[in-house]
């Protein structure tokens, strides 16, 4: 009888555990949300301005990004290898642009929001076959590209919290970011292996 109401206790605390968790989760990324309004970084200071881009070679046809977008989601034919100082500006961005609040990334950031974004080449690859997968991306760095500027084009299966649920990902870095700061997250992301 008491193994029962210990076992039965266990299972309480640990559905406790996930509500706070879950929480936890939400009021961070309102809190994120509202710095982020306020044309703030995470950190307090006011928002940088666009930085001087690296030049970044395209090369092939693009597809097109959703109606509404301010660039277009660009799928290279064949991803040129990426230049240390682009992963390095890429880097700067994912942590100026406060995505460690949400995601994490081994090493530097530790987010309990979004999925984990290390070691990106991996699962992109898979999730351009899952038959859930509504974008237009042809290779890794193409749904990399296409996550940035359209989140919802594919929702990971798993968060952190459980699992993923759409626009929670803020839907303007399409228009906040140019091409090269997009460039050089894909590249930073992507550096991982």
């Amino acid at each position: 009888m008491a193994q029962d109401k210990l076992a039965e206790l266990r299972e309480l605390l640990g559905k406790l555990a996930s509500l706070i968790v879950a929480a936890g989760a939400t009021l961070l990324l309102v809190l994120l949300l509202i710095a982020f309004a306020r044309g703030m970084n995470p950190g307090g200071t006011a928002a940088p301005a666009a930085t001087q881009p690296a030049t970044v070679a395209q090369a092939g046809p693009t597809a097109t990004a959703p109606a509404g977008m301010a660039h277009e989601a660009e799928t290279p034919a064949a991803a040129p290898a990426a230049d240390p100082s682009l992963i390095a500006q890429g880097k700067q961005l994912f942590q100026s642009q406060g995505c460690g609040a949400c995601h994490t990334f081994k090493g530097l950031s530790s987010g309990a929001v979004g999925p984990d974004l290390t070691d990106m080449a991996a699962p992109a690859q898979e999730y351009l076959k899952d038959p859930k997968y509504k974008g237009q991306a042809k290779d890794a760095a193409g749904f990399v590209r296409e996550s940035i500027v359209d989140p919802n084009a594919f929702i990971a299966p798993q968060c952190p919290a459980g699992p993923c649920t759409p626009g929670v990902m803020p839907q303007d870095f399409g228009k906040r970011l140019n091409k090269e700061q997009i460039e050089a997250l894909v590249a930073f992301l992507l550096s991982q292996k």
